[in-house]
């Protein structure tokens, strides 16, 4: 096995961009089982990364037993930025938090996967939160991606 030794750190390698808007949902209400599109990356700007990792955070308020659904996750993209089209399909994450007894508040991420190295220029990253109860649980939700394998190294990071 060969090793590489990097002579920039982790920062140099990767760049963090914020994917989609922050998504608040009700059960039973606005935002619930609500598409979101997610927002345009223009990849020119972070080195023409070859790939991402999305981490959907979220943090949801859940009665008892009841659950959280991330489904129909898929990357879009664009060669000019407004005619858009599916570049790949997820299988869905599913039921990624359950309600604690007596109901509660779960806090963590689901991770996946993009491989951008067919992309055009721009994409974007859609998904849809779905809470099983019709009742007053809550999710609020931040998709963030951290583009990696660029051709070239990306811009320095605005990050201090």
């Amino acid at each position: 096995m060969v090793a590489q030794v990097l002579n920039r750190d982790l920062a140099n390698l990767v760049e963090a961009a914020i994917v989609n808007t922050n998504g608040l949902a009700t059960a039973g209400g606005a935002g619930n089982n609500v598409a979101r599109t997610g927002l345009t990356i223009d990849r020119n700007a972070y080195g023409v990364a070859l790939g991402a990792m999305v981490a959907i955070a979220y943090t949801a308020v859940l009665g008892a037993t009841n659950t959280l659904t991330i489904r129909q996750c898929q990357v879009e993209h664009s060669p000019d930025g407004s005619a858009w089209s599916v570049l790949r399909t997820f299988p869905d994450p599913g039921v990624v938090a359950t309600g604690p007894a007596g109901g509660g508040t779960v806090n963590s991420a689901v991770l996946i996967q993009l491989d951008l190295k067919s992309a055009n220029r721009y994409v974007r990253f859609d998904y849809t939160p779905q809470l099983s109860a019709a009742s007053v649980d809550t999710c609020n939700s931040m998709p963030v991606a951290i583009l990696h394998g660029h051709d070239r190294y990306p811009p320095p990071s605005s990050a201090v």
